[in-house]
């Protein structure tokens, strides 16, 4: 995109993004002709006056009605405090529930509640933490994909494949993620590696990441329970 140009984001009046846009073709238009190099999803009118948001892939830029330049960064109402183009994000990312391989999760939880995938790997802190809080909560089935970093946790796969092949993985993953013991090593046939591969294809990168039984995907640990109860909904 050698004509691409990075320019600082500056508040604006803010709008709804609106689904009938006559405009907006034209645009796709032109950014095609524009740069040929390129693949564009969509585009849609942006909360900002004269401004458009421009889809690729799993990445929002934003373009004006000539579609000669790009414009990176994100759109905060300072109103509410709230990043409209990461909620945009969150949509265009969404990941269809009922396609996961479920069997390939370990679960607990409360059968019949609302669901959510967890992609976790047992040496990270922040998943560790994660888990205290999964503890507490009700009305929530959660199914746990084993992630294991090696790059950042060397030991983490070993752990990931005791716990697998426990005669109790959920128990044997609290054990290990929470009260740090040490488990004796097993072997079995895992779904680990299937699980690598599959967060590759949904685009993540790190642990823990949440999926709601609604698709939406969550980077990271919640600040608490209420917060994680909310995003649910």
């Amino acid at each position: 995109m050698k004509k691409s140009l990075i320019i600082p984001m500056m508040f604006a009046p803010m709008l709804s993004y609106a689904s009938d846009c006559p405009i907006c073709d034209s645009i796709q238009e032109h950014l095609r002709v524009n740069f040929p190099k390129t693949t564009v999803q969509s585009v849609h009118p942006s909360p900002m006056i004269g401004m458009y948001e421009v889809t690729m892939g799993n990445n929002i830029m934003y373009t004006d009605q000539a579609a000669d330049l790009f414009m990176v960064g994100h759109i905060f109402n300072p109103k509410t405090n709230k990043d409209l183009t990461a909620e945009r994000l969150a949509n265009i990312k969404r990941v269809s529930f009922n396609t996961l391989p479920l069997q390939d999760a370990i679960v607990s939880g409360d059968k019949g509640g609302k669901k959510i995938a967890v992609f976790t790997d047992p040496d990270c802190p922040y998943c560790q933490k994660l888990e205290r809080t999964l503890q507490r909560l009700h009305g929530v089935q959660v199914y746990t994909f084993l992630m294991p970093l090696t790059q950042l946790h060397p030991d983490a796969k070993r752990k990931a494949r005791n716990i697998w092949c426990s005669s109790q993985p959920h128990q044997t993953l609290i054990d290990t993620m929470i009260h740090h013991k040490i488990i004796p090593d097993k072997t079995c046939r895992t779904p680990i590696e299937r699980n690598l591969q599959l967060a590759q294809s949904l685009g993540i990168q790190g642990t823990p990441t949440l999926i709601s039984e609604t698709g939406k995907i969550m980077n990271g640990l919640p600040k608490d329970e209420q917060v994680l109860l909310e995003w649910l909904k």
